[in-house]
């Protein structure tokens, strides 16, 4: 009889396939995204990669700040109308930030094939699904899958965060 010790990270193979299927889903949504909006997700992908660092602090500072504030204005009266719209856009904001960073990693590979500039939707959305699998083949290495998950997902939420900072003050 094989014990499972209480904390420890799901092994074998099902927990391999969960982890496929999952970033399969996120594969799916990374290109519907893509081609839904090419534009947009382009920017925001190059923008992490040309300011990572101011996009690391604002994506911490989303990721870390945004549940304290959504509870402090559910203290308040007033605040609470507020916050629950902004208690639904927080986890969409996380997973679109995460997907951007996903798209910028396929962007950044394109680019250094050569083609960057000239690749199609096809090309695209095979350069996302590679990323993908690259993704999924470091999940393995015990301790750096989750922490380079959590990267991904701060530097795609602060330059999502960033772009749409940008769109909005261009537009005002």
């Amino acid at each position: 009889r094989t014990e499972i010790e209480p904390g420890a990270p799901p092994r074998g193979p099902g927990a391999a396939a969960a982890r496929f299927g999952f970033l399969t889903m996120l594969t799916v949504a990374a290109i519907v995204l893509a081609l839904l909006l090419p534009g947009f997700s382009l920017a925001a992908a190059r923008r992490l990669r040309a300011a990572p660092w101011k996009s690391l602090a604002l994506g911490l500072a989303v990721f870390a700040t945004g549940p304290f504030v959504i509870v402090l204005l559910f203290v308040t009266v007033v605040g609470a109308f507020v916050a629950l719209p902004l208690m639904a856009l927080l986890p969409v904001l996380l997973l679109a930030g995460f997907l951007t960073a996903m798209i910028s990693l396929s962007d950044f590979a394109l680019q250094r094939l050569g083609r960057a500039d000239s690749a199609g939707k096809g090309l695209r959305a095979v350069a996302i699904a590679a990323t993908f699998l690259a993704l999924w083949l470091l999940c393995f290495i015990p301790g750096l899958g989750p922490l380079v998950l959590l990267a991904l997902l701060l530097f795609g939420a602060g330059a999502l965060s960033l772009t749409l900072w940008q769109r909005y003050t261009a537009t005002t």
